[in-house]
This record gives C-alpha cells, structure tokens and sequence, in this order.
C-alpha cells in the first residue's frame, strides 16, 4: 500500500515552487522514460557517472578550484574564476532542485563581487599593504 504525503499535497515540490509549476515539473519527470542503469565499471557506466549533470559540477568544480589556486597567488583574476564556478553552481543547483544551494551560491557570488571591488581600496590607502603593488602603477625609470 503507498502511503500518502503527508501534507496531503499531490506534488513533491509543493513547498518549493507554486502548484502549477510543482505539476509541470511531475508531469515532464513521469513522462521522461527512465533508462534502466548500466552495468557498473562500465564504459557506459563511467560516462553515466561523468555527465550525468551534463558537466556542471565537473565545471564548477574545475573553476572553483582554480579560483582558489589563483586567490592563493595573490592574483585578482581568481574572483572571476570564483564567480564563473558560482554561476555553474547555481545552475547545477536548479538541475538538482536544491533550493538551499541555489541561495547559497547566489550568497557566495555577492561576495565574490564584493572581495573584486574591495580588492584594491586596502592597498591605495596603506602604500605597505600586501596588494599595493595591483593598485599603484608602475614607472619604468
């Protein structure tokens, strides 16, 4: 016997989206055939297993990574790298309905835009600042 949501709600998504939306969302999902999964350490199984998200989070992650490695270098670049994997993680996110990533990852790139326009302010205001040689420009004597 299948027990009935709780709420009573027909719709899984009822709480994260308006009920017309939930219903279209089911409808696309129990017309989409699912195909049976493949036979594990496949080579179908490993595609299956890469691109199951169509490449988003392998994205978002080979971007974050490099924001961080570029951050780590002290190089102002690894902000747009960060809000690239943000993006990336956002539309990862919708993909997987996860709500709660999507507004953390919409949280993160404010700061990622907030930390690029903050970058240089410490440094033209303190000449000894760690990043003062991005803000001054240089004069070949």
């Amino acid at each position: 016997m299948k027990a009935a949501p709780s709420s009573g709600h027909p719709c899984g998504y009822w709480w994260v989206v308006p009920y017309p939306v939930a219903m279209l969302m089911d409808l696309y999902l129990l017309a989409t055939p699912a195909a049976p999964p493949p036979e594990m350490w496949s080579v179908a199984w490993f595609f299956d297993l890469f691109t199951r998200h169509y490449g988003l989070d392998w994205a978002a992650f080979l971007t974050a990574g490099v924001s961080l490695w570029r951050l780590g270098e002290r190089h102002k670049d690894g902000f747009v790298w960060g809000v690239v994997s943000n993006v990336f993680w956002i539309a990862f996110n919708f993909k997987v309905v996860s709500v709660a990533g999507v507004i953390a990852n919409l949280f993160f790139l404010g700061i990622q835009i907030r930390a690029w326009i903050n970058w240089n302010k410490d440094a033209k205001a303190d000449p000894t600042h760690a990043h003062a040689a991005d803000a001054a420009p240089t004069t070949n004597a």
